[in-house]
Formats: structure tokens, sequence, C-alpha cells
């Protein structure tokens, strides 16, 4: 059986406010991770990129 179309918008919209959010923690968390793993911002954000590319979000 086929989702409503009112399903499907509300949970393609939440799936959307879920990367949006994780995005913007990852940013926050960027300069942290960068000094923890002694490396710079760009190749956290470069790895992040990276991996992200695998990622659906």
């Amino acid at each position: 059986m086929p989702m409503p179309p009112r399903a499907m918008v509300l949970a393609l919209a939440l799936a959307q406010f879920v990367c949006s959010y994780a995005g913007a923690a990852m940013n926050v968390a960027i300069a942290p991770m960068a000094q923890d793993l002694g490396t710079t911002v760009f190749g956290v954000q470069t790895t992040i990129k990276a991996a992200s590319a695998w990622a659906p979000c």
C-alpha cells in the first residue's frame, strides 16, 4: 500500500531537518575535533565532506 502524499512530505521534511541539524552540530564541533585529533580545521572538514559523499544526508 503506497504512502499517502502528506505522510511522504512529512517524512521527507523531517529527514531534511535531521540532516541540517546534524550538519550544524558538526560545524560547531569542528575546531575542538581538529585540536583533539592534532590536525587542521581544513583536514576535518575535508574528511567530513568525503564521508558525507557516502551518506544519504
